[in-house]
Order: C-alpha cells, then sequence, then structure tokens
C-alpha cells in the first residue's frame, strides 16, 4: 500500500479507540490493548519491513521506549507526561530529515492535517486496516506460491 513508507507513527490510543476489537482489550487494561494493537501490525513491519513506531501518551518525565518484541525497528514511544502523544508525532515529523518518507496514522484530523503539512504522508485508522489486511493477503499468496515450488521441486 505505501511502498515509500519508511516509517510508520501511529497514534496509538487514537487507534485503539478507532478498531472495535482493541476497544475491547481495553478491558484487561492497556496493556493488553497495546499488546494486541501490536500483533495486529506486526505484519507491515515484519512483511514489508517498515519501521514501526506506536506512540502513546505517557506518564514519566520523559520520552520512554519500549520494545515488543527483539527488533529495534519495532517500538512502543510514550510521550512525557507533559505532552501528548499527538504532539510527540507532530514534533517527530517536523525533525525528519525525510518527511516523504514518514506516514502517520490517527483518527485525528487535526493531527492527519499538521503531519501532512510538514510532508509527512497520512493514514485513517481504516487506511490502516486495510492495509494490513492487504500485507496478510500477499503473505498467504507467498506462502502458496512458496508451497507449490517446494512440492514441484521434491517431485522433479
Amino acid at each position: 500500500m505505501a511502498p515509500d513508507c519508511q516509517h510508520l507513527l501511529i497514534d496509538g490510543y487514537n487507534l485503539i479507540h478507532k478498531w472495535p476489537e482493541l476497544r475491547r482489550a481495553l478491558r484487561h487494561g492497556s496493556d493488553a490493548a497495546r499488546n494486541q494493537l501490536a500483533e495486529a501490525i506486526r505484519i507491515i513491519h515484519d512483511f514489508e519491513g517498515v519501521r514501526t513506531t506506536i506512540v502513546f501518551d505517557g506518564r514519566g518525565e520523559q520520552v520512554d521506549i519500549e520494545r515488543p518484541g527483539q527488533h529495534l525497528t519495532f517500538s512502543f514511544l510514550f510521550s512525557p507526561a507533559s505532552m501528548s502523544a499527538d504532539e510527540l508525532i507532530e514534533q517527530f515529523t517536523n525533525k525528519a530529515s525525510n518527511p516523504e518518507s514518514v506516514w502517520v496514522v490517527t483518527g485525528d484530523n487535526m493531527v492527519r492535517e499538521t503531519a501532512g503539512a510538514l510532508g509527512a504522508h497520512t493514514l485513517t485508522p481504516d487506511d490502516l486496516e486495510n492495509w494490513v489486511l492487504a500485507c496478510k493477503r500477499r503473505q498467504s499468496e507467498e506462502l502458496a506460491k512458496r508451497s507449490r515450488q517446494s512440492q514441484k521441486d521434491w517431485r522433479g
């Protein structure tokens, strides 16, 4: 979907509140919802090789980074308590050396407008869901193709 996307920035809690299955996961706590979000979009990182950062409102005095896996290119980023996730996304986009390679996902129209004005591409939560589904389809097709080739090679 986004062939020139080198860094995907996701407004985490915004997306959690937009996707019904993630909203339901909130009943089990923020950690459960964040982890389910990470699992839902991990295919974009893994299959398409896109650096992915999910930005959340924080609670500390400084930016905090967590990695929900072993990859340095897939992160949770928590803003300081004095700054919203929206502000951190805007700041990150503003300081990007190549903002055209940054894709911002949020349901917040103001954040999308600001990110777009700074040169980033923007997606809605629905756009991201469609991208995830497209990745899953392409991954399945690729696996089926490889399986057919393996069977052919084995028989040959």
